[in-house]
């Protein structure tokens, strides 16, 4: 009696062992497959946004492929640059042998994986150049060849590249900031190439590229003795808090004087309205107020030619015209009065 019990025991221990297992791998098993949707769901995205071939602009384009590919899988970008393992190359007999093991199988997906992201990142109109390459490593080489060009005009793109670089200076309209974009800009292309720059060669050309109302401001980092120590993002930022007020200094004195003499006849239109409810005293002492502030607006109380030079010729007809308004109407309530 006692070992039936006994093993009846052991058989009810079995079969819960067994149910809580089975529970267990049913619960793995549902984690397994919502994980493997999830994969599938982000590596369908990641195709979705591998970046397109731009036959212009291949130098950029081989950075972000890279990119993509590294983040996708390193070993990827390693058969890109290394060619397929010695299993996987093609015979004498122009075939490529069959995997024989797990471990050769999942390295030819991988390098079956390489080929198709680079396919899949050329344009239709480029595909049939290209669809006879074998391997990443052989496309990787003809998409150089093809779009890079050969070392004579790499090395006529960098003399190109160099002789902006020389040549680089502020437009007269130019912001500093649309100036360090484009200066940023040439400082990439050029590392693209394969030039190197020094730092303290770049932000000395940086500041020399900048205009003179410029000088005051950069003079003490054009002296400084470790400017190769300071980025130029950072060399910017030091800049970018005096822009507005050079921005400011850099409109025509004449600039100044338009808009006292817009704003001192725009004043005259209101004055009427006060002058219905006073005498002809006051209408002469508040034109007299008015041709006071118009004064009081320059520096020397008299026109300078030079400044009425910078104004454009419609400025001036404008102004004219409303302060003839302003008259007329002063001359026509001081009548009514």
């Amino acid at each position: 009696m006692v070992n039936a019990a006994g093993s009846k025991l052991i058989l009810l221990k079995d079969l819960k062992n067994s149910i809580l297992t089975s529970g267990i791998r049913a619960e793995l098993s549902q984690k397994h497959l919502f994980i493997m949707e999830n994969l599938t769901e982000s590596s369908s995205s990641l195709v979705s946004k591998v970046p397109m071939l731009k036959p212009s602009e291949f130098d950029m384009w081989k950075i972000r492929i890279r990119q993509y590919i590294l983040l996708t899988d390193y070993s990827m970008w390693d058969i890109i640059e290394n060619g397929p393992s010695e299993a996987g190359r093609i015979g004498p007999d122009g075939k490529r042998p069959p995997p024989k093991t797990d471990g050769e199988r999942k390295i030819r997906q991988t390098e079956m994986k390489a080929l198709s992201t680079l396919l899949l990142a050329i344009p239709n109109e480029y595909q049939h150049q290209f669809c006879n390459c074998t391997d990443a490593q052989i496309l990787w080489n003809a998409l150089e060849k093809r779009f890079a060009g050969t070392k004579s005009i790499k090395r006529n793109q960098r003399d190109v590249l160099k002789q902006q670089y020389e040549n680089f200076t502020s437009s007269k309209n130019e912001s500093m900031t649309q100036t360090f974009d484009r200066f940023n800009k040439l400082i990439g292309e050029l590392a693209t190439v394969g030039v190197k720059m020094d730092q303290d060669d770049i932000n000395r050309k940086f500041l020399r590229s900048l205009g003179d109302e410029w000088t005051m401001y950069t003079i003490s980092y054009r002296q400084s003795d470790n400017l190769e120590e300071k980025e130029l993002d950072d060399l910017y930022n030091d800049l970018r808090v005096f822009e507005t007020e050079v921005e400011i200094k850099k409109k025509p004195t004449g600039y100044v004087h338009n808009a006292a003499l817009l704003s001192a006849s725009t004043d005259t239109t209101s004055i009427p309205e006060a002058v219905s409810t006073a005498s002809g005293a006051s209408s002469e002492k508040g034109t007299e107020t008015i041709f006071e502030a118009f004064l009081s607006s320059h520096s020397n109380n008299s026109l300078i030619n030079d400044d009425l030079d910078q104004l454009h010729p419609d400025d001036l007809e404008e102004m004219d015209i409303k302060w003839q308004m302003a008259m007329l109407s002063m001359r026509v309530k001081k009548t009514l009065c």
